[in-house]
């Protein structure tokens, strides 16, 4: 609601502190402050004066009140709580079908799972490995066990600057695995047996270290056409017989009828 960068040279008084946190608030707030009550802001700067930082704090709770209802703390609380639960839910529905969208994936789920509370986050990583297309997500999850246990054995529980069991690990643990992934598919003649087991992988992402082919371009398979069936004897078709339709002859109608006699 209200962003103020404090300048403890610039605020030495009362009014100049006050001119510059009305400087720094817009909108509906600016025009509250503009017809703050007298007293009250006497006694705002008296519980607070001399140090600024407690005076802007008890302005953004008068402005909290006045507009939430609540103090900064209950509001950021119960905030926190509903935007904790709503990244929860986000987080349960994503998902990935194709490893040619990893990047994204892994922004979206980033993105969310820093709003969720810390104590969840161990439990959504791997949840963020398990949703990989299978099988590739049993190989990823067993080197990520590997690496946190390697982690905390040694005496230095960090490894290639992550933490232990951070999301930041397993994605470069999966982005490792799709490079040698590319890199045995480039290197076996029989690539398309050796990637037939494993999901779509997208190496051009993953090309590091794998010499490159300019310009090359792979013989394609010639595909069979598909032959139309042949039959000993042919099939016997009856032949078209043209319609005819001959017009009705128009016939007057008789006008000669009996007249019932009395």
């Amino acid at each position: 609601m209200v962003a103020m960068i404090i300048n403890k040279e610039i605020i030495r008084s009362k009014s100049n502190s006050w001119n510059y946190v009305l400087a720094s608030t817009r909108g509906n707030a600016r025009a509250y402050l503009e017809n703050f009550d007298f007293t009250v802001k006497n006694e705002i700067w008296k519980d607070s004066y001399p140090s600024i930082p407690n005076f802007v704090k008890r302005i953004v709770e008068q402005l909290y009140k006045q507009f939430t209802g609540q103090t900064y703390e209950v509001f950021k609380s119960e905030r926190t709580t509903i935007q904790g639960v709503d990244a929860m839910n986000h987080l349960e529905k994503i998902s990935i079908c194709d490893m040619c969208y990893f990047e994204n994936y892994c922004c979206e789920f980033s993105k969310y799972l820093y709003i969720c509370h810390p104590s969840s986050w161990t439990a959504q990583i791997e949840k963020f490995i398990r949703k990989l297309p299978k099988p590739f997500n049993y190989d990823v999850l067993e080197l990520f066990d590997k690496a946190v246990k390697l982690q905390e054995t040694s005496g230095d529980r960090r490894i290639n600057n992550q933490t232990d069991a951070s999301l930041g690990l397993a994605i470069s643990i999966t982005r490792d695995l799709l490079t040698d992934k590319c890199k045995e598919s480039y290197l076996v003649k029989s690539s398309r047996r050796a990637v037939a087991k494993n999901p779509r992988l997208c190496c051009d992402n993953y090309m590091d270290g794998i010499p490159g082919q300019y310009g090359c371009y792979s013989k394609k398979k010639q595909v069979r056409k598909y032959k139309k069936k042949s039959y000993r004897f042919k099939k016997y078709k009856e032949p078209y017989k043209k319609k005819y339709f001959k017009r009705k002859k128009f016939f007057k109608k008789s006008s000669n009828v009996k007249k019932d006699t009395v």
